[in-house]
């Protein structure tokens, strides 16, 4: 399910504290958990990354309020619940040597998925700018 959003980076108010909104929630039928979902898509490899060896790969782009909305919400759904970041990436140029095993093709571009639970992980060491700051 869809979660809706007025404007880019809302913020949801929910017991008189303003949390950023996540983007889907996914319902399971293999699993007892529902995820709550945010979504952070990226060109692959990117225009930094081509510029030169190792230039811009790997670097996080998930801020430390996304982190700690996505834990939020989780908390405040309860154990049933579980915060997962999905990353998408439309994959550019060459095929050869992507780090990817499932490639998916959609209107005429392919594309590669990563999600990560957010229990399973800790808070990013140097999470990214936020919008604006960069």
């Amino acid at each position: 399910m869809a979660v809706r959003r007025r404007g880019r980076g809302q913020k949801s108010v929910f017991a008189s504290v303003a949390i950023k909104s996540f983007d889907f929630l996914v319902y399971s039928d293999c699993s007892p958990r529902t995820c709550c979902v945010d979504v952070k898509g990226r060109k692959f490899p990117t225009a930094a990354a081509t510029a030169g060896p190792a230039a811009g790969r790997g670097r996080n782009w998930v801020t430390r309020v996304t982190s700690k909305s996505l834990l939020e919400w989780q908390n405040i759904f309860g154990k049933d619940f579980r915060a997962v970041l999905v990353f998408a990436y439309w994959l550019q140029g060459r095929r050869r040597g992507r780090p990817f095993e499932d490639v998916h093709f959609f209107r005429n571009r392919y594309y590669a998925f990563a999600a990560i639970a957010m229990a399973s992980t800790r808070p990013p060491a140097a999470p990214a700018a936020p919008a604006g700051r960069r």
